[in-house]
């Protein structure tokens, strides 16, 4: 199992908006701004596609990254014209600009992305908010917390693996980096589940517990 790249999980402040984690000097900003990138072509496009514009959809998949901060207060429509490279082939190019022109004015990026929303009720981060509780969760456990990068790796191969848990912890015990803390890492998602999840259970239940000499 090669290691997918992982989330800077601790630099996270899924407390704020996203607007705020984009901004210059975020810990998480680079991160956070290519999320809402690939969300915003793949939210578009998909519009596009479901409309009957394929081949808009096609051109806004192509379109680079942007600062999304800046753009912030352009319509949707504004936006598409302004990034889409139109086709050369007049065709071709009528009936892209007939697509961008039905766009909405008055939608603007920041409200499609949700930039005032904070992060944990932000939809389009539902899958970062459930990495960060893992992370959170593992670091109930001192053998664990010591070591942030082994966390990050985990949950960047937990929340990518796909197939069952029995297989994924095979494949996992092939890795190096993780055959140590294997059975660390089983005993704390164990407990996790004992507590639907709850990190604050889970190190209250820690806490709790006689030490070990």
């Amino acid at each position: 199992m090669s290691n997918p790249v992982s989330i800077p999980l601790g630099e996270v402040n899924l407390d704020d908006t996203g607007l705020n984690n984009v901004k210059a000097g975020a810990p998480a900003q680079a991160f956070i701004s290519d999320a809402l990138n690939s969300a915003l072509t793949s939210s578009l496009a998909s519009a596009a596609t479901s409309a009957g514009y394929s081949n808009l959809a096609t051109l806004i998949s192509a379109i680079p990254s942007v600062v999304v901060a800046a753009d912030r207060d352009l319509s949707i429509h504004a936006f598409v014209k302004r990034e889409v490279k139109l086709p050369d082939d007049p065709t071709a190019r009528a009936a892209a600009e007939e697509a961008i022109a039905k766009l909405s004015k008055t939608t603007t990026m920041g409200e499609l992305l949700g930039l005032d929303q904070p992060l944990n009720t932000n939809p389009l981060f539902a899958g970062l908010v459930g990495q960060v509780n893992l992370a959170t969760l593992l670091q109930t456990s001192a053998p664990l917390n010591a070591n942030a990068t082994l966390i990050d790796d985990f949950v960047a191969n937990y929340a990518n693996y796909q197939g069952s848990m029995t297989s994924f912890w095979t494949s996992l015990s092939q890795n190096a980096e993780f055959t140590a803390a294997i059975p660390e890492l089983a005993l704390t998602l164990q407990r996790g589940a004992r507590t639907r999840g709850s990190p604050a259970r889970v190190a209250g239940r820690r806490a709790r517990e006689p030490p070990i000499n």
